[in-house]
């Protein structure tokens, strides 16, 4: 009720109360590291200690991989090229046999131009492969196993992957979690400083929190004190016309996420009676009737498609019950209403009739439900009216009763 004027203020409030739960959240936070401080200030200082002065570089682990598998296999490697070199370069070797290959196409070519080509590859092979001869002499003038290059290259690689096991996985992961590192040992260094700024955050957000919870508890009172004055009117035409209903809005001690008002609904049926809180002194019958005069009030904004009134004429009869036919009769305009009823005043303003029986066959109980028409209507409430006693007086009241409620829901 009075959504338009409060659901801004509230959302409003909504938001201000999450920020100052998000500082709180915070300040707990800080204040539980605070009592770690110094512990948790020199993990972190060994551990970017460690990593700094480890001097890592980015790609520096696949090269160190790379060496150490030739460190590892230098042996294999140099029994292979040293093969190889003298495959090439031996006395009657592959250059020596090209060679000879060479000059006798070359003593021949200028009588047989066919023999051109092939005279040019093997130049071209030979020449390619004195050059491999020459590079693989090189590597065997320059390649001798060097211990301490494998000791340090095994003992970096080492290094390499502790540091993984530790931080992270790769070169960007380390360093990531460096960032981190210097960023928290900062963020320690200057606690004191933090909790301060953020203890004074937290007054300011409950600050403008107060403020606005003050606002949306006028609203509420103010709303809650229109709301109560036209349930009450309806109460009135509900057979309690000394009856009384009240809102009370009270201040808790806690701020919460809807504001910090605590609401109470206060009735009285009857003149000189002490108001006091609903649920302790209405009955059953005057809580269907109070529940009733609210659903009417709030008939545009409960945003309720479909209300279920059970029995809610319990322990009332006569104009009473005409008037409640009457206001569920308008909630029905606008949504959809279920009542079970055995009043015939309110039965009679229904849009449709089910007639709900229970019968017993064969030892079982089952319970049936029928579409009653136009003429199934009037013999239902003419038996809700007076029982097996029918006649034709009493048919045509239940007709009556009918045409009149029909004629009623028109007019409104």
């Amino acid at each position: 009720y009075g959504r338009e004027e409060i659901a801004p203020v509230r959302k409003t409030y909504r938001e201000l109360y999450t920020a100052y739960l998000a500082t709180q959240a915070k300040l707990t936070q800080l204040e539980q590291t605070g009592s770690e401080r110094e512990r948790i200030l020199d993990r972190l200082e060994w551990e970017i200690k460690e990593i700094t002065e480890a001097a890592l570089e980015a790609g520096e682990l696949e090269a160190l991989q790379e060496e150490v598998k030739r460190l590892q296999n230098s042996g294999k490697i140099m029994t292979a090229v040293n093969s190889a070199h003298e495959y090439l370069d031996s006395e009657r070797g592959i250059l020596d046999n090209l060679a000879a290959a060479k000059d006798q196409l070359a003593a021949v070519v200028r009588y047989d131009e066919r023999l051109h080509n092939a005279c040019e590859s093997l130049e071209g092979s030979w020449i390619a492969l004195d050059e491999c001869r020459r590079e693989l002499s090189d590597y065997l003038s320059r390649e001798e196993y060097d211990a301490a290059r494998a000791a340090y290259v095994e003992e970096r690689l080492d290094l390499w992957y502790r540091l993984q096991k530790k931080y992270g996985d790769s070169y960007e992961a380390i360093t990531a979690y460096l960032g981190q590192a210097q960023q928290q040992a900062d963020e320690l260094a200057q606690l004191e400083s933090n909790i301060a700024k953020t203890k004074q955050l937290l007054a300011q957000q409950k600050g403008e929190l107060e403020q606005q919870a003050q606002s949306l508890s006028q609203l509420r009172a103010k709303y809650a004190g229109r709301l109560a004055s036209k349930v009450t009117v309806h109460i009135h035409d509900l057979a309690m016309p000394e009856g009384r209903f009240e809102i009370e809005v009270t201040a808790k001690d806690t701020l919460t996420k809807t504001g910090k008002d605590e609401l109470t609904f206060l009735f009285t049926a009857n003149l000189g009676e002490p108001i006091r809180p609903l649920l302790k002194v209405a009955s059953g019958g005057e809580l269907s009737r109070v529940a009733l005069a609210i659903k009417t009030v709030l008939l545009n904004a409960s945003g309720v498609p479909t209300m279920v009134f059970d029995e809610i004429d319990t322990g009332v009869g006569g104009v009473t019950a005409q008037k409640m036919a009457e206001k569920i009769a308008v909630i029905a305009k606008v949504g959809q209403v279920l009542c079970i009823t055995h009043l015939p005043q309110i039965a009679s303003f229904a849009d449709r009739h089910l007639l709900i029986r229970k019968e017993s066959t064969g030892g079982r109980t089952s319970t049936g439900l029928t579409v009653l028409d136009e003429e199934g209507r009037i013999q239902e409430l003419m038996r809700m009216t007076v029982g097996d006693n029918v006649s034709e007086v009493a048919y045509a009241n239940a007709k009556e009763l009918l045409a009149a409620a029909a004629k009623n829901k028109q007019a409104r």
